[in-house]
């Protein structure tokens, strides 16, 4: 009997070396399997924010689209009622080139009935106020994102830089410096991409979107 008992140490000895081999042969299967499974979750998970990136870039470019058609229908109602209306001296304006969120940029409306050249009122900054001329951020009833530049009859100091006036183009190369300003007094004149903006010209009325 007690030459057998050597044998069974051996045996049981052998045994836990085999089980321990096969325990960290299924640990490594096991990170590897993990690391598998995230690294497919992970790219899966990459696929979808870029897919989701791309559609709500999508969303926001058909949403530019439709304001821009949008700005475009109104627009056309009003030329057709004022071509409707028997006066055919009725001031029109048919175009209004860009307007983009910044001070200095050329903007040309183009129409018929503008006239010529009115008095203006000269500005601190060098930018000039002018009667029935107006162009309005938002619905133009205060401060902040409301406001009105180029208008003798409003407050807001906000004056444009007239470059030509004739009976069917007006061209300005931008607004004054109290547009954008971190302060105004006690307002803050400014606008953001998407605004509404609408151009007045001796009563006529035009409507597009602050772009990019």
């Amino acid at each position: 009997m007690s030459e057998q008992k050597p044998e069974k140490k051996v045996v049981g000895r052998t045994v836990a070396i085999a089980l321990g081999i096969i325990c960290i042969i299924l640990a490594v299967g096991l990170v590897g399997a993990v690391a598998d499974y995230t690294s497919i979750i992970s790219g899966n998970e990459t696929y979808y924010q870029n897919q989701i990136s791309s559609l709500n870039s999508q969303i926001s470019s058909l949403n530019a689209q439709i304001n821009s058609l949008q700005d475009q229908v109104t627009n056309l109602i009003i030329i057709v009622k004022t071509l409707a209306s028997g006066h055919p001296n009725l001031p029109i304006i048919t175009s209004v080139s860009p307007i983009a969120a910044r001070n200095s940029q050329t903007i040309t409306i183009v129409g018929n009935g503008f006239g010529s050249m009115p008095a203006t009122t000269t500005l601190g900054d060098g930018s000039v106020d002018m009667p029935n001329f107006k162009i309005t951020e938002g619905d133009g009833s205060g401060w902040g994102s409301n406001w009105n530049a180029g208008c003798t009859d409003q407050a807001d100091l906000i004056g444009v830089y007239l470059l030509s006036w004739n009976d069917t183009t007006i061209v300005i190369s931008g607004f004054g410096t109290y547009l954008g300003q971190t302060t105004h007094g006690a307002h803050n004149c400014y606008w953001l991409v998407g605004d509404k903006i609408t151009v007045m010209v001796n009563g006529a009325l035009w409507t597009t979107t602050v772009v990019a």
